[in-house]
Order: structure tokens, then sequence, then C-alpha cells
């Protein structure tokens, strides 16, 4: 716990101040929203709470007058048979008629037929007599001699000796059925019982919607031990455990998330017991709880969002200065700070200081740069003093014409061509050159080296015609040339090697590439070229060092030269030179 809190306290440090700010406002909101919303619906809950048990008694008390009045009809129908005169002769006469037998019969009838859920009516005594009808003729034997067993089981009540057994195989339906059975006394004399008259109908617990009030009921009556008298099949004669536990006076008792409610049957000895989840109770409760958290969140989103947007207004203008410190790290200094029309003073004020501070800064650092490319231009071209000797080129012209002269062939050739490469090294003074000259003056040196080294050298020169016309630096691509000879091709010993130079070109750049076949490099010496072209020391790698800081310094820093190896199964080192597409 110790070090969550630390880390808590770590992080909240690292905050911004808005974000410290804007966190601790959202707390003292959330918390003053979570009290207000504890308090609401606690008050709110105990009141729906009361309420819902009120309306849970009412239904209940709704059901058990269902039952009463339908037990009543029964007992009412009942009564009138064993007070009647068929009855009564039937019991009393010495030899039963056949007009005693149809009295009794239409009287039954009668009853069946002003009730629909009844299915057998029987009487019976100690010399079993008996008549009885039923709706199903095929299961008049079973149900009555079932009746006459149950007889004993029933349960009393205080309706004239009366008594009552529920049973599940009585029923000539499917459906469950109750047996009321009724003791025949004499209306002449007291007290002498001829025999008992029972009344077995089809019984339903009354079904309350649950769309009434949204609650799931569960019916069960209980007899006068306790026990559950109708209820589900594997409950029925159990104890009804929970009345035990019901205080004296009460009518509601709670357990395990269920609420009983109980409701007594006047004179049946029987209790209607109302069963509901507390669940289903409280539902009501927890779309209030949801409500109100909804409304809640609803208003704590619309604080925090004002009070983002005030904290985002205040501390706008400094996050807008840490930004632009940030651009300018990042070697953006054309960046400026956005001056809005709206905004006050004193944000004006400091975004027209940065600004001008801004581009006082970069005006003195393109000065400097300006400089430092004059100086890197001074350095350039006295690099080229170093190998412009005027005279030279008229030497050469002579000693061409004194080896024609004498036949030397050979000789004539190697002068004409050291004298036409020292003819484009001069070029007139002028340092920017079409790329067919360039492309003659690395033709002149080959010539030069395969009369110093035996022909040994190959090579194909691949350049469109459109593009010989575009400009270069001079000795550009000499100097890689000179390179693939004696680092790639002359290493191999008197072998033969191949020169090829071919380019490409896009809309924005042209690619002079020079590929040779000589020793095949390593990753460890192309790392070493791109050293050489990043060092600021002239002295070593003088060649390939040279032409990427001219081309650099003529073209910017985006063109200039690198050392590749090709994709090909030869691996060849390609030195690429990358130029604008420029022409005049």
């Amino acid at each position: 716990m110790k070090k969550w809190f630390s880390w808590i306290i770590k992080r909240y440090t690292q905050l911004k101040l808005d974000k410290k700010i804007a966190l601790l406002y959202t707390a003292l909101i959330l918390i003053v929203s979570v009290t207000l919303t504890i308090s609401i619906t606690h008050t709110a809950g105990d009141i729906i709470l009361r309420d819902r048990k009120d309306l849970v008694q009412q239904n209940v008390n709704v059901a058990k007058e269902s039952v009463e009045t339908e037990l009543n009809t029964i007992l009412n129908t009942g009564l009138g048979i064993v007070v009647s005169n068929a009855v009564q002769n039937f019991y009393t006469s010495s030899a039963t008629s056949i007009s005693d037998m149809e009295n009794i019969r239409m009287l039954i009838q009668m009853a069946m037929d002003g009730n629909s859920k009844i299915e057998l009516i029987t009487l019976f005594d100690d010399s079993d007599k008996s008549d009885f009808f039923s709706k199903s003729s095929t299961a008049r034997h079973k149900a009555t001699e079932e009746i006459k067993e149950h007889y004993e089981d029933a349960a009393e009540t205080d309706y004239y000796n009366t008594r009552i057994y529920y049973s599940n195989t009585i029923s000539t339906s499917r459906s469950n059925s109750l047996t009321i059975y009724f003791p025949v006394y004499s209306t002449e004399r007291l007290n002498q019982k001829y025999g008992t008259l029972a009344i077995s109908f089809r019984f339903e617990m009354p079904h309350i919607s649950a769309q009434k009030d949204e609650l799931n009921y569960k019916l069960n009556l209980i007899d006068e031990k306790g026990s559950y008298f109708i209820a589900d099949r594997d409950i029925i004669g159990k104890p009804a455990t929970f009345l035990n536990n019901m205080e004296k006076g009460s009518n509601t008792y709670v357990c395990d998330n269920i609420m009983y409610i109980v409701s007594p049957l006047e004179k049946w000895n029987l209790s209607m017991s109302g069963q509901v989840n507390i669940d289903d109770v409280n539902r009501t409760y927890a779309h209030l709880i949801i409500t109100a958290v909804i409304i809640v969140a609803i208003l704590l989103a619309l604080a925090l969002y004002i009070g983002q947007q005030l904290f985002g207004a205040l501390y706008a203008p400094m996050y807008d200065l840490l930004n632009a410190m940030d651009q300018i790290d990042s070697n953006n200094l054309n960046y400026r700070l956005p001056i809005a029309p709206n905004a006050g003073a004193d944000q004006i004020k400091l975004r027209e200081v940065f600004n001008n501070m801004m581009s006082r800064l970069q005006e003195a650092l393109e000065t400097i740069q300006n400089k430092q490319t004059i100086i890197e231009k001074l350095k350039f071209e006295a690099l080229q003093s170093q190998i412009q000797p005027h005279f030279l080129y008229n030497t050469l012209e002579s000693i061409h014409w004194q080896a024609l002269a004498t036949g030397n062939k050979e000789l004539s050739t190697m002068v004409k061509a050291m004298a036409n490469f020292y003819r484009i090294v001069l070029s007139n003074g002028q340092d920017i050159i079409p790329l067919q000259k360039e492309l003659e003056h690395v033709e002149n040196y080959i010539t030069i080296q395969n009369l110093r080294y035996d022909n040994i050298i190959e090579y194909d020169i691949e350049i469109p015609d459109n593009l010989r016309k575009y400009k270069l630096p001079k000795i550009t691509l000499q100097p890689l040339v000179e390179n693939a000879i004696y680092h790639g091709i002359r290493i191999k010993e008197g072998c033969h090697g191949h020169i090829k130079i071919f380019s490409s070109q896009t809309e924005e750049k042209i690619e002079i590439i020079v590929a040779n076949d000589g020793v095949n490099p390593s990753n460890e010496v192309i790392e070493r070229i791109k050293a050489l072209l990043l060092s600021q020391d002239i002295s070593e790698g003088y060649g390939i060092n040279n032409v990427n800081k001219r081309l650099q310094i003529e073209f910017g820093s985006s063109y200039g030269l690198r050392y590749e190896i090709s994709d090909s199964e030869e691996k060849n080192l390609l030195a690429i030179i990358t130029l604008p597409p420029i022409k005049d």
C-alpha cells in the first residue's frame, strides 16, 4: 500500500501545473457528486422499499381472497348437497329406490354443471353406500377409492367439521386437485352422522402478473401445522421454517434474499405465503440509483469540461511558448508564435517579443552561414588553383606534334589524351561544365590509364543525350573513376576490369552511377567510406571528400556523393552522385 501511495505521489509531481490543478478540481467535484448521490438514493430507496413491501402485501392479500372465494364457493355447494332432501332420504330409507338415486344424480349433476372445475362428487359411509360422478368415467373407481383413503389424512377446518386435502393424482385432468370432505348429518336427529360427501375440483394457485408491478411472485398455502400444503411437489408436507423466525405480530420475514409475506385464510386453518426475491423488490431502487448515477455523471462531465476549458485558456500561453522552444530545439527556426486577434494584451506582447527575437536570431544565423559558404568556396578555389598550370597544356601540345613527326603513335595518343584532360581541367576558368564535357574528361583519363596499365580497363558510358546537357562541377566523375581503378580493378593484379557509368532521373534530381567489378567491398569498407565523406579533415580521402563537399557547397546538403553495394550477384561497388536538373 505504501509503495502504491509513493508511486501516485511521484506521478502527481510529474504532471504539468494545469493537470495538477485539474486533477484536484476533478477529485473535489467527484467527492461532492458521490456524497450527494449516496444521500439522495439512500433516502429515496427507503421510501421505495417501504412502498414496495406494502404493494407486495396487497397483492398477496388479493391472491388470498381469490382462494377464499373459490373455497367458499365449493363450501356452499357441498353444504347445499348434504342438507338436501335427496341425500337425507338416501341415507334414511331402508331400501334405496331408483327415484332416490335419480334425485341424487340430478342434484350432483346440477352442482357439477354449475362449476366447471368440479371433477368428482362422491357419497360414502361405513356400509359403503356410494354414488359419484366424474367427467372422466375411466378414472371413477380409482379416484373414488383414493378419496376414501385420503379422508383421514385431510386437514381439519373450522367450517362445520369439514376437511380439506390436496392431491396431484385424484384429478382427471392434468391440473392438481383439492378435495373438501363434508360430514353428512341428519337434519332431524342431533349429532347423527350418516356419511361423508367429498367434492374434488381442479385447483390452481392465483397468478399475479409480473407486469403489474415488475415483481415475480411465488405463492404457497401453509397448513396449521406450519407445513407446506399447496406448493411445489418437492416441498409439500415439509415445514415452512421461516415461520419460526418471524417476529410475533409481524407477517413479513426476510431471509437469504427472499421476502416472505403471510396472510391467513379465515377458518380454513390455512395461510397464504407469498415469496418475492429482494432483487426484484429493489429493482426500482436500482433503476433510481442508475438514473442518479447517470445524471451525476453528466453533471460531472460538464463540470470537468468547463474546468478543462478554463484551465486550458489560463495555461495556453505557457504551453505555446514551451511548444515553440521544442520547435527551436528541433532546428525549426522558421517557427513563429501565432497571434490571435482576440488574445489579451499580455499574450500579444509576449508573442511579438518572441517572434522578433527569433527573426533576429535567424538573420544572424543566415549571415554566419553565408560567411561559412564564402569561406568554403574560397577554399575550393584555392584547391582548384593548385591544378591550373596553363603552361602545361601548351607543352603537351608541342610534345604531341613532335611525336607525330617522329611516328611514335603511342606517345602521341597519350600526350593528346593528357592535353585534352588538362583542357577540361582548365575549362577557361569555368567551375560548372556540361556533363558531356565531364564524360570526355573521364574518357581521356581512362585512355591514359590503359596506356599505363596495358589496356586492363574496359568501360561503358550509358548516359542519354538529353542528360548530357545538364551541368555539374568539373572534375566530379574522374576522382570516382580513379578510385575504381586504384582500389578495385588494379588490386585484381593484371586481370581486366570493367567500369560502367550510367544514370537515373526523376523530376527533382539526377543520379550518375559509377560501377566497377573490382574486388567486392565489405560492409566495413562502406562504413569507412561514409566516415570519410563526413570527415572535416581533407588530408585523408581527399578525392571523394572533395567531390562530396563541392557538390553540397554548389547545390545544397540534399545533394552530394554516397557509396552503396549493388543488389546483383556480383555485389559491385556503386559510387552515386546526386545532382539537381540544371541546364543553364
